[in-house]
C-alpha cells in the first residue's frame, strides 16, 4: 500500500512551488487528481496510484532532491521567470546546465548580491522560509555614509514602509566610516 499525502505537500515536494503557491493553484482550479478538479486544500492522494496534473501537465514525485547554492549577481531577479525579459536566477541556473525544475528559497533584491538557495524540494523551501519555523537569516549589509546609533536602534525596532512595518531584528555595526557603514542584520 502506497503512502497517503496531502496534495499541497505532494505538489511542493515535487518542486511545483512553495506550499502557499501550491494552495493557490488548487484554489484556482488548476490541480486535478485522477482527472477530477481538487476542491479541498486538505485533499489526500495515494502517491503510488493517483495521477496528479497541474494545468493538464502530469506531476511526478521528485526522486532526487537538489539544492543549488548560488552567489546571486547584481542585477539578477530572484524569481523563476520575468515577463519583461530580465535575467533571473533560474535562467542563470539553466545557463549553467541545470535542467531540473528549481525555484529560489526566499529572495534577494535585484540590486543585491549574495548567497541564494535554489531547490526542487518544496518542503525544504517551506521549512526554511515559513515564519513559524523561526529559521534565522543573517545579512551583511553595506550602506553609503555613516549610520548613527539612533538609526541602528530604529531599524532594530522595525521600519514603517507605508504598507507594513518590518519585524524587529538584531543589528550590529561591523564597520563604520564617513563613506560607508557595514551592518550585520539577523532576522527570524
Amino acid at each position: 500500500m502506497s503512502p497517503k499525502m496531502r496534495i499541497n505537500r505532494f505538489l511542493a515536494s515535487a518542486g511545483i512551488g512553495s506550499r502557499r503557491k501550491c494552495e493557490d493553484l488548487i484554489r484556482e482550479g488548476k490541480v486535478r487528481i485522477n482527472g477530477e478538479t481538487v476542491a479541498a486544500l486538505a485533499s489526500f492522494i495515494d502517491t503510488g496510484s493517483d495521477t496528479v496534473t497541474v494545468d493538464g501537465i502530469p506531476v511526478e514525485s521528485v526522486k532526487d532532491r537538489m539544492i543549488l547554492v548560488m552567489n546571486k549577481p547584481f542585477g539578477v531577479l530572484s524569481t523563476v521567470s520575468d515577463d519583461r525579459g530580465r535575467k533571473t536566477v533560474i535562467g542563470l541556473a539553466r545557463e549553467m546546465g541545470y535542467s531540473e525544475r528549481l525555484f529560489p528559497v526566499g529572495r534577494l533584491d535585484r540590486d543585491t548580491t549574495g548567497l541564494l538557495l535554489l531547490t526542487n524540494d518544496g518542503d525544504l523551501a517551506y521549512r526554511l522560509t515559513h515564519p513559524r519555523y523561526k529559521i534565522e537569516k543573517k545579512y551583511l549589509v553595506k550602506v553609503e555614509g555613516m549610520i548613527d546609533d539612533r538609526t541602528v536602534a530604529s531599524i532594530a525596532s522595525g521600519v514603517d514602509l507605508g504598507s507594513y512595518v518590518t519585524r524587529p531584528c538584531s543589528i550590529r555595526v561591523v564597520e563604520r566610516s564617513d563613506k560607508s557603514s557595514t551592518l550585520e542584520i539577523r532576522l527570524k
